[in-house]
C-alpha cells in the first residue's frame, strides 16, 4: 500500500536570481535570433 509523507515546504530565500541572469549581447544577440526563428515560424503558419 501508499503510505503518505510529511514533506516540508520548500524554500526559496536562498536562492539569488541575479545569479542566473546574464545581459552579454552574445546572450541577447542568441535569444533575438531564437525570438526570429519562431517568430517566422508563427508567420508561415499563419500564411499556409
Amino acid at each position: 500500500k501508499w503510505q503518505r509523507e510529511e514533506v516540508q515546504d520548500h524554500k526559496f530565500d536562498f536562492v539569488d536570481v541575479d545569479e542566473f541572469q546574464n545581459n552579454s549581447l552574445l546572450m541577447q544577440l542568441k535569444y533575438s535570433v531564437v525570438f526570429m526563428i519562431v517568430l517566422k515560424s508563427v508567420l508561415v503558419y499563419i500564411a499556409d
